[in-house]
């Protein structure tokens, strides 16, 4: 604990987290404090804390959180994405969506105080060292996917990068959405599945596509930052045909549905 004495009008301030204390008043015991700090950080007097808020025990997010995974697959995404456009000359956007990519993954790193780098949360396979070793991925055929995932964001990188490996894709933002696509055309090649979704989740959704949508049969791909045993899900013809935990490479997914297809 830093202990300091501190007169009106003087401030301790808190560089890294952008946060400044000010005395503003002195009367008796007590001090009038003034603070100022970015509106993501929550500033509250001690005796309103939640036992769950017990100060000191807020910690930064697990490698395994949801969100966490989530935040650094978008970013690798944007890497992945850069090589793909290096490898067709496209270096301006390569450019681009790499530096928001390296920018994403910084900003991971300083806030949890982790090195985003560190193989334990992105693994070596998600970020390739050339654009290279992208570009010798065998490119499938025009195959058909649902891509079906609520963060815009993510959904949109995905696309990208399907379509540029030759796909055809069309997205749902829940489970009821990719229902409705699926009663009202053809089926697609396979389906990329998000598990947490609003409406209806992954779990659900496959469960509704297994039971009673007109193409049952149709290859389910979990891509998700939740591990299969957590959703207690299997590997089977009536569950999912595959599971990708995020951060991952998307390379191994297109492969994967060159593999399921063929077979």
């Amino acid at each position: 604990m830093l202990v300091v004495s501190r007169g009106i009008n003087d401030r301790l301030v808190f560089p890294a987290l952008g946060i400044t204390v000010k005395v503003i008043k002195v009367k008796g015991s007590r001090a009038s404090l003034g603070i100022d700090a970015p509106s993501e950080i929550r500033v509250i007097r001690h005796e309103l804390l939640t036992d769950d808020e017990e100060l000191g025990s807020i910690k930064p997010p697990a490698p395994n959180h949801h969100e966490f995974r989530n935040q650094i697959h978008k970013a690798t995404l944007k890497i992945q994405l850069a090589a793909k456009y290096f490898a067709v000359g496209e270096t301006s956007s390569g450019l681009a969506s790499m530096a928001e990519g390296i920018r994403e993954l910084n900003r991971i790193e300083e806030a949890t105080d982790m090195p985003a780098s560190s193989s334990e949360y992105v693994p070596s396979s998600a970020v390739a060292s050339s654009p290279e070793a992208f570009s010798q991925v065998e490119e499938p055929k025009a195959y058909r996917v649902l891509l079906v995932d609520d963060d815009a964001n993510e959904r949109a990188l995905m696309a990208s990068y399907l379509e540029r490996c030759g796909m055809h894709v069309e997205q749902a933002s829940d489970g009821l959405k990719a229902l409705y696509s699926l009663s009202k055309s053809d089926p697609p090649d396979v389906i990329l599945l998000d598990m947490n979704m609003p409406n209806l989740d992954g779990p659900a959704t496959i469960q509704r596509i297994r039971e009673c949508s007109p193409h049952p049969t149709v290859p389910v791909f979990a891509v998700t930052g939740e591990s299969i045993e957590r959703m207690g899900l299997t590997i089977s013809d009536n569950c999912v045909n595959g599971w990708f935990q995020k951060p991952l490479n998307v390379d191994d997914i297109v492969n994967a549905i060159s593999t399921e297809i063929a077979a």
